[in-house]
């Protein structure tokens, strides 16, 4: 509980920023941490007590001697007395200063940090995204990011609680409910790391309030609350775009938490523009042109490399690194505040994963220099073909003009060599679906639970189905195991209704919106357009579909092409982490005439490569995205090991599915290639590239006037800066805080010397 003395209590907080050169000038208060203790002032009245009850009574009683002693006493009863008053009152203010030390008396002034009185809370934000790695000396950001919070640590007063937020994407509480010793909290402070995401000022903003919350219910001693902003101010974290009443609810916010709390905001971003401190050079991307990398092929790697600063940066050094070994060096001219492409070709000679790497001259953020690739190679590319309706004569199998095509697309020397293996429909339990790049299946009359779960599971691995209906299938069946009815798993894009015979009209490219038909745009002649369809089955789109991608939950659907009524003919969707592709009509020349046109060809060409396309993203992802992936299950393998960039080992636990088992990593917000070891007899491992968003690359941070004027428009706060190079104490307002109770404490040591010394001084006269 605080006790203010209203009297001196004028004034409020100025809602502009302060600085510690020009502080307002605001009248001291006063008041003590705990007013209860108050209750032993009572304690004072002890000596008064002792000494009533130690007072003799006399019975007076005359007689001559008596009389020449009592006027010698008379002339020394006055200088008696003052002595026996001045040793009472000396005892009397040795308890009340006693009390009044543990009751823990306070001034409270004006000064932006640390401002004294009480038993304070103070939140330590640490702004730990990569910009924060940006270094002009031997330190980076980050480092006296650190060093200030300590700072903050050390110059606070015994009794005072810390919490410790790191402000990323999203924000850490790495202390959540107030600490009371300095010492744990030093080492939290030291022990924090950058992180390679951006920050969330909203979200940091709403996990502040939550630990003051948590501070004001379980400490209730700590009676006022202080948030210290400690960043470089960095312009796309604290002027982020938002909609207008994203940007009302975030003020709202803001101003909520000033009335509950004083804000501090440590400004590390203040930096001289004309040193070029502010520049800064960024690998943004890095991809291949080709879906599937073939082993002894050579394909094109293509990056991006982007000046965030302005001034240009003729004559550049990009590596290209393969597996870790220098690849290539191309030198390029970057415009100031603008992009160039490099482009590298290699030869990938041996199959199996492989990590890449581009990477540019280093600067003052080294940690946006380097852009990752997880590529595998692979022999060739394998495609199963599951057969509904087998047949002794091949010509007359559901699959035989599909297989023909497939072969027929990769017979050519500039595309890749596929291998085409047929089957019936046990090969979906009898086969590791894992080992083809894409499973198509036609004409199939129903799918049982656990096919569908080996479905999904070559799904999350990123593997590629495409449906071709016909005569066969049961519609019904479809929609029970494969639309994501109760527990099974959404697989196709849409669910099954009746069938259409005859429909008239041409097809629609539906603008040739999609990849697969846009190599038929001005091709009108190829016969897409007027191939005939006797049958097919209407199809309901399915509004959403699960996706792989932490925090977009969920995909929908695309028509590819369409009938001429609208109805969907070709489907295409994103599954968990690999691609569907859904025809309504059938492989063979049951239901369409398409096998027989010159346009079929091509079409399974764009509908194969766009279905495994989706395979080269597998294995790469950006920071916060979660690493994930299926395997086959198999008794006594219980995780797998995920080697980080930094190389340290952490375990991923798998998650058994009955037929297969899933296993997914979350901590990766550090950039770099995580390597995954499967305790499986002739596993390989398995590498996936974790790559920055690269936002955070622009280093411009916001000025005073408007962090002023459009973050906290009207929000009291104050305002510190210090600049790369003058250490961590930029002004004299660090560390002005009250000792009171402590010089109380020593005033009664004084007071108990004193009193020993006049009362052996008083009683050595007498003698």
């Amino acid at each position: 509980m605080t006790c203010v003395v209203p009297a001196l209590r004028v004034g409020t907080r100025y809602p502009e920023p302060r600085t510690s050169n020009a502080m307002p000038s605001l009248p001291l208060a006063f008041g003590f941490a705990s007013l209860p203790m108050f209750g032993w002032l009572a304690a004072a009245a002890a000596p008064w007590l002792i000494h009533l009850f130690s007072r003799r009574k006399y019975r007076e009683t005359a007689w001559a001697a008596m009389d020449f002693l009592m006027a010698a006493v008379k002339r020394r009863t006055r200088r008696i007395q003052i002595e026996h008053w001045l040793l009472l009152l000396l005892r009397t203010a040795s308890i009340v200063a006693i009390v009044l030390a543990v009751a823990e008396p306070f001034f409270e002034h004006p000064c932006p940090v640390l401002r004294p009185g009480g038993r304070t809370h103070r939140v330590l934000v640490i702004d730990g995204s990569y910009s924060m790695a940006f270094k002009t000396g031997d330190r980076s950001r980050f480092q006296q990011a650190k060093q200030w919070a300590a700072r903050i640590v050390e110059k606070s007063s015994p009794g005072d609680g810390f919490t410790l937020i790191e402000m990323a994407d999203p924000p850490r509480a790495i202390v959540g409910t107030p600490a009371f010793e300095a010492a744990s909290i030093r080492q939290e402070i030291e022990n924090l790391e950058i992180l390679h995401t951006s920050a969330d000022l909203a979200a940091t903003l709403a996990e502040v309030r939550k630990v003051i919350d948590t501070a004001r219910r379980e400490s209730p001693r700590l009676v006022r609350h202080e948030v210290y902003f400690v960043g470089d101010l960095q312009r796309g974290t604290w002027l982020p775009s938002m909609s207008d009443a994203a940007r009302a609810d975030f003020r709202k916010r803001a101003a909520e938490l000033a009335e509950i709390a004083d804000l501090e905001v440590i400004d590390l971003g203040v930096i001289d523009l004309g040193q070029g401190a502010a520049e800064n050079l960024a690998v943004t991307s890095l991809a291949m042109h080709d879906p599937l990398v073939l082993a002894g092929r050579s394909v094109e790697i293509e990056a991006a490399v982007r000046d965030f600063g302005h001034t240009a940066r003729p004559h550049q050094p990009v590596d290209l690194l393969v597996d870790e070994h220098p690849a290539a060096r191309q030198y390029v001219d970057v415009p100031a505040g603008g992009t160039v492409s490099v482009r590298f070709n290699y030869r990938f000679e041996t199959p199996g994963d492989h990590a890449v790497e581009a990477r540019s001259l280093g600067d003052g953020l080294d940690v946006d220099n380097h852009r990752y690739l997880a590529v595998t190679a692979r022999p060739a590319m394998r495609v199963l073909c599951i057969d509904g309706r087998p047949s002794g004569d091949p010509r007359r199998t559901t699959v035989y003009n599909l297989a023909n095509a497939l072969a027929a697309s990769g017979s050519r020397e500039e595309r890749s060599p596929a291998e085409i293996e047929t089957a019936t429909e046990s090969a979906i339990q009898e086969r590791d679906l894992g080992a083809y790049d894409c499973v198509a299946l036609c004409n199939v009359a129903q799918f049982t639970a656990s096919e569908a779960r080996l479905l999904d599971g070559y799904l999350g691995r990123g593997g590629s189905l495409v449906f071709f209906l016909g005569d066969q299938v049961r519609g019904d069946r479809y929609n029970a195991e494969l639309t994501g009815q109760g527990s099974t798993p959404a697989i196709l894009p849409g669910r099954l209704k009746e069938i259409v015979e005859k429909p008239r009209g041409s097809l629609d490219p539906l603008g040739y919106r999609h990849p697969i038909v846009q190599e038929f745009r001005g091709q009108e002649k190829s016969g897409l357009l007027t191939s005939p369809v006797t049958k097919y089955f209407k199809v309901e789109l399915a509004t959403d579909l699960p996706s792989a991608k932490r925090g977009e939950g969920r995909i929908a659907a695309q028509v590819v092409l369409a009938m001429h009524n609208g109805d969907p003919l070709v489907v295409a969707a994103t599954v968990r982490r690999g691609r569907v592709v859904l025809v309504t009509t059938s492989a063979d020349t049951s239901w369409a005439a398409m096998p027989l046109w010159p346009s079929y060809l091509p079409l399974v060409e764009e509908i194969l490569a766009w279905s495994t396309g989706g395979q080269a993203t597998v294995g790469n992802v950006e920071v916060g995205e979660p690493l994930q992936a299926s395997l086959r299950a198999v008794a006594g393998v219980a995780s797998v090991a995920i080697e980080r960039p930094d190389g340290r080992r952490r375990w991923a636990p798998l998650e058994s599915h009955g037929d297969y088992s899933s296993w997914s990593y979350d901590d990766t917000y550090h950039s770099g290639v995580y390597t995954v070891h499967c305790d499986l007899p002739g596993a390989a491992k398995r590498l996936f590239a974790v790559n920055l968003r690269t936002a955070e690359s622009d280093l411009s941070p916001i000025t005073k006037q408007e962090l002023q004027e459009d973050v906290w428009p009207g929000i009291s706060f104050g305002y510190e800066t210090t600049s790369p190079g003058d250490g961590i104490a930029p002004s004299n307002s660090v560390g002005h805080s009250s000792r009171i109770q402590i010089g109380l404490l020593y005033g009664v040591v004084g007071l108990l010397f004193l009193e020993s010394l006049l009362a052996w001084q008083f009683g050595y006269q007498k003698t």
